[in-house]
Formats: structure tokens, sequence, C-alpha cells
């Protein structure tokens, strides 16, 4: 599952799980996407959007933002 949130600051975020060898490290097919973000602790994110972020799009964000464009 890909999401989308955005925060009280207008930041935006996409949070998705992949496994790797490091906690902030990205596997080799998805080491394009640090060319748009950055690789943040998860765990942490969500917290921190529990309380200062809203929902997007809770699921398939990818291929329904995308259709906006």
């Amino acid at each position: 599952e890909i999401a989308a949130y955005r925060d009280e600051n207008g930041a935006y975020f996409l949070l998705f799980t992949v496994l790797s060898h490091s906690p902030f490290s990205m596997p080799d097919q998805w080491n394009f996407i640090v060319e748009y973000g950055t690789v943040e602790n998860a765990a942490l994110l969500r917290l921190y959007m529990l309380e200062h972020g809203r929902v997007i799009c809770p699921r398939e964000a990818v291929e329904r933002l995308a259709a906006l464009a």
C-alpha cells in the first residue's frame, strides 16, 4: 500500500514500505525515488502524521494522484 499525506505546514508525504538491509537505505530498484524526496523512519513519520497530518489518499496513491496530472 502506498498512501499520501499532507501535514499542517503544507508538506506532502508518500508513505510506502520496502524491504531493505538498513532502515535508511533504499533497494536498488527504488533508488530513483530519492531524487524526489528523502528516506525517513516510517514508524516516526506515521506518528507525526497522526498528530500533524491528514490523509489525502489512503491507498493506491500513485495511481490515483497520477490521474490528476
